[in-house]
């Protein structure tokens, strides 16, 4: 879940290069390959420290928790969880301080 952390993390900080990064009327993946193959080394990273656990399908998981972290972001810099936080009584912090517990981190 660390990972998944930095990954919010990252968003909320350089909420424009995660946008770039991954809106492709923005990135324009098909005139930069280069960026697609930058996205598939960030990626593989996840797929080994997922692998390291020991888990049955880390491809799977992985990918499972790519999606998760990228809706959490995504969900923080566009305001979407502020406006669901203040009918909830909760904040985009507190959320990833309950994903920390639960990770030991």
């Amino acid at each position: 879940l660390a990972l998944v952390v930095a990954y919010v993390e990252f968003a909320r900080r350089h909420k424009a290069y995660f946008q770039l990064m991954f809106r492709p009327e923005l990135s324009q993946p098909e005139k930069h390959p280069d960026a697609r193959i930058a996205g598939d080394a960030a990626f593989a990273v996840l797929t080994d420290v997922v692998g390291e656990c020991g888990v049955a399908d880390p491809d799977g998981l992985a990918v499972a928790l790519w999606a998760f972290g990228h809706g959490l972001a995504s969900l923080a810099i566009d305001g979407q969880l502020d406006h669901r936080g203040e009918l909830w009584c909760t904040s985009v912090d507190d959320l990833i301080g309950k994903l920390k517990e639960a990770g030991g981190i």
